[in-house]
Parts: C-alpha cells; sequence; structure tokens
C-alpha cells in the first residue's frame, strides 16, 4: 500500500492510520496504546469514548486530530 502512493513522500497521517489498522487486525492492546498516543488525548472522557467506540471499530472517532 505505503510502496504504491504515487507521490515520492508519504503523508504522516496516512501513515498513522495504517498503522491503526494493522495494529487493529494484530493485536488490540497494541491497537489501543498506539491510538492513544496518535489521537492525542485532552482528557479521559475523549479517550474512553473512543474506547467504547472500538468496539464497532471506530477508535478515535471524536472531535480528536491526530498531532
Amino acid at each position: 500500500m505505503l510502496r504504491d502512493y504515487p507521490a515520492k513522500e508519504v503523508p504522516s497521517k496516512l501513515i498513522g492510520e495504517y498503522v491503526m489498522e494493522k495494529l487493529r487486525q494484530l493485536d488490540a492492546v497494541a491497537y489501543i496504546r498506539f491510538a492513544s498516543i496518535y489521537w492525542d488525548f485532552n482528557d479521559i472522557e475523549g479517550f474512553v469514548t473512543s474506547l467504547k467506540n472500538n468496539e464497532s471499530g471506530v477508535i478515535g472517532a471524536t472531535t480528536q486530530t491526530p498531532q
């Protein structure tokens, strides 16, 4: 996927999303740990909300944006 990217530089957001998808398939704990840093949660409520959303496969679906 990333090797086929048309430009020489791949946006970090695309890399982060790719890593999160692969971690979600591989290891739920690693996925949650990575996502908690990637999405830079400001408070526990946003993190808990995303954990609950993860049950349907949508972590980071709050208003958070990756840093």
